[in-house]
């Protein structure tokens, strides 16, 4: 049997014993490290801040701060900071983290996936590293407001390294 036989049958063994799971790890990123914050806030024009049980710790280089929201659609606008609604409702949603030592950190709409994604976007910085997280930083509160009032099904922390 040729060396290129051999492979073919290694890689077809491989397969047949690691079956689809073998595919999906090659073809999905894992899952972001989650933890949920809070469930069941409701925001409105006047800051609500939340106080985690335990501190939300900077693990990595990025993070988000996420937000399930009911039939929200997507983005209304090319900035990404107003929230569309399948009934047409759009909404500007403020985040903010606050540190051990009293320092705040703005968020911004970031990404949308099954959660609204807040982050420290780069284009939102003074300086580009600037957008990174300081891995040791942890943070004692979060506070949200939004331009409406609007159900928030569940906040989560969420880490992102590559």
């Amino acid at each position: 049997m040729s060396r290129s036989s051999t492979v073919a049958v290694l890689v077809l063994a491989q397969m047949a014993f690691f079956g689809a799971g073998c595919r999906s790890l090659l073809t999905q990123p894992p899952p972001l490290p989650r933890t949920t914050v809070a469930r069941s806030v409701r925001l409105g024009e006047a800051w609500l801040e939340i106080t985690p049980v335990q501190p939300l710790e900077a693990t990595a280089r990025i993070h988000f701060l996420g937000l399930r929201m009911a039939k929200a659609k997507g983005w209304a606008d090319d900035a990404r900071k107003r929230i569309r609604f399948e009934d047409g409702r759009e909404i500007e949603i403020d985040v903010a983290l606050v540190a051990e030592n009293g320092t705040e950190t703005r968020l911004y709409p970031n990404g949308f996936a099954e959660l609204v994604e807040f982050g420290k976007r780069a284009e939102n910085r003074e300086n580009v590293e600037d957008a990174d997280f300081q891995k040791g930083v942890r943070f004692t509160k979060i506070r949200l407001r939004s331009d409406k009032p609007v159900e928030i099904e569940e906040v989560v922390w969420m880490e992102f390294e590559f």
